[in-house]
């Protein structure tokens, strides 16, 4: 059976959560697919009045050639409560996307860069290239 394109679970190389803010990695799975992995965690207040689980709301932010596109990859994928948890008035959690698989007519070969947004939080600046 494949591989799920994109799901919110943890996975073994994906990076620590944060004391704050998102943290993201590009790696690629047994497979060979360029994955975007990535752990968050944020003060509820920061989202205004988000719908949980909150992962419905990230924003992959690429550029190929000096050209940016928006990606929702999770906007209308099943999830549920469980998929994010909260304390102290963060929320926290776990996003795993395959990038080219996911959005085949987005990534195409080259080297990209990106971000991952939740309304005003940025991830850390990436770069990778798909072949």
């Amino acid at each position: 059976m494949a591989a799920p394109r994109f799901d919110v679970a943890r996975a073994p190389s994906s990076p620590p959560l944060p004391e704050a803010g998102i943290a993201a990695i590009v790696d690629r799975d047994a497979t060979g697919a360029v994955m975007l992995r990535g752990s968050f965690r944020v003060r509820l207040d920061v989202l205004g009045d988000a719908s949980r689980p909150i992962q419905r709301h990230l924003v992959i932010v690429a550029r190929l050639d000096h050209r940016p596109v928006a990606v929702m990859p999770f906007r209308e994928h099943l999830l549920f409560a469980a998929d994010d948890s909260d304390s102290d008035g963060r929320v926290q959690g776990h996003f795993n996307v395959a990038l080219r698989d996911a959005f085949p007519d987005v990534f195409r070969a080259g080297r990209w860069s990106c971000h991952v947004s939740l309304g005003p939080v940025l991830s850390n600046q990436l770069a990778f290239e798909i072949a």
